[in-house]
């Protein structure tokens, strides 16, 4: 009779477990850690680069508010795209200030007065034109102007490479004359906005674009798109190509411009620089920001009504700050200038054509001045 402790069937033999020695085990455990360590990237690869904008607002009379609220308006949306924003408001828009916010600077926009040439205030002088016009004085108001010319542009605002600069509302940046002036010819107005770029692309800038309507579209597509700056350009709803124009620089070597007037005369929309570089390789090229300190709390960043707004208070002309001879470039045959084929890129299907080429857009070439390190007031009125 069976046994019915034994199972049916063929026997079966159960082993006990084998017991690993403590080294295998360990060993096992070491790798198998490495290989989690490897696998997940430490915390500091997973955050994204944020880039540095910065918003400068100069002294403007009577619209400096209404010009404070139009970039109170760019550094919201700036902040809700995950840019740093620095602001540097008039009354206390001061040079000193503006250097140490803008080093570094990926994005950088102006509101504010503007002295260009050719213009009806003299010969031309790097030191008072084609650049910036900041408060002369902290906290005295919205009167006392001092222009920092391209001379200052080019030496003291040390842009990120490839940084994108924005003139709002700027006389002469985007070829316009000052308002109750004559409204320029296009050769005027192309020397005017090669001549205004020229110091902001030698900062480091790779495109300066210049508009007197909002800049909103321009800053979307800045971070939204992968278009060219030409095609950021030609996105704007304030453009039309109607009477739009381009041009090779004469003064910053492979650079073109595109001038885009409302209407024959009305110069108030334009870029200039490297107008093939897209959007996306604008934002590849923020990268870690160097370590900077910024300017020192800003009391004018919302400041309250200025009472004592006066005129007066606008510094006196400085004889020792007399302007340069005009560098008269000879003149244009009519035609725009070759590219340069070892320097200039190749032409841009997304430039609009010049229909009628101007003779006399030929912008004065950069005289280089003595130093000067503490630059006279300017009283020369601007736009």
């Amino acid at each position: 009779m069976p046994d019915p402790t034994v199972p049916a069937g063929p026997t079966r033999v159960r082993h006990a477990p084998s017991v690993a020695p403590r080294w295998l085990v360990l060993a096992l455990a070491t790798v198998l850690l490495g290989s989690v360590s490897m696998a997940a990237p430490p915390p500091a690869q997973a955050i994204a680069v944020r880039p540095l904008a910065v918003i400068v607002v100069g002294p403007t009379h009577g619209v400096t508010w209404r010009y404070i609220a139009d970039a109170n308006r760019i550094a919201a949306q700036l902040r809700a795209y995950g840019a740093r924003v620095r602001r540097v408001y008039s009354p206390w828009a001061t040079w000193d200030r503006v250097r140490a916010a803008a080093r570094g600077a990926n994005l950088f926009v102006y509101l504010g007065h503007g002295n260009g040439y050719p213009s009806p205030h003299g010969p031309f002088n790097p030191r008072k034109m084609d650049g910036l016009g900041l408060n002369a004085v902290g906290g005295r108001g919205h009167w006392n102007t001092r222009y920092y010319g391209e001379y200052y542009v080019k030496r003291g605002l040390h842009l990120a490479p490839g940084a994108v600069v924005i003139l709002n509302h700027v006389c002469y940046a985007g070829g316009s004359s000052e308002p109750g002036h004559a409204r320029p010819r296009r050769a005027t107005a192309t020397r005017r906005v090669d001549n205004f770029a020229a110091g902001f692309l030698r900062a480091g800038a790779a495109a300066v674009f210049a508009t007197d309507r909002s800049p909103r579209t321009l800053i979307r597509d800045l971070f939204r798109t992968g278009r060219s700056m030409a095609s950021v350009f030609w996105n704007s709803p304030d453009t039309t190509s109607r009477y739009a124009s381009t041009f090779w620089s004469r003064r910053t070597t492979g650079m073109r411009g595109i001038l885009a007037p409302r209407a024959p005369g009305q110069y108030y929309m334009a870029v200039t620089g490297r107008l093939r570089m897209t959007a996306l390789e604008w934002r590849r090229s923020w990268g870690p920001q160097p370590a900077v300190t910024g300017p020192a709390p800003d009391p004018g960043a919302t400041p309250s009504p200025d009472p004592t707004l006066d005129p007066g208070a606008s510094p006196s002309a400085d004889p020792s700050a007399a302007p340069t001879s005009d560098p008269t470039a000879p003149p244009d045959p009519g035609t725009s200038p070759a590219p340069d084929p070892g320097t200039s890129p190749s032409p841009d299907p997304t430039l609009a054509p010049n229909p009628t080429p101007d003779p006399g857009a030929t912008p004065s070439p950069d005289p280089t001045p003595p130093p000067d390190p503490t630059p006279a007031p300017n009283p020369t009125p601007g736009g």
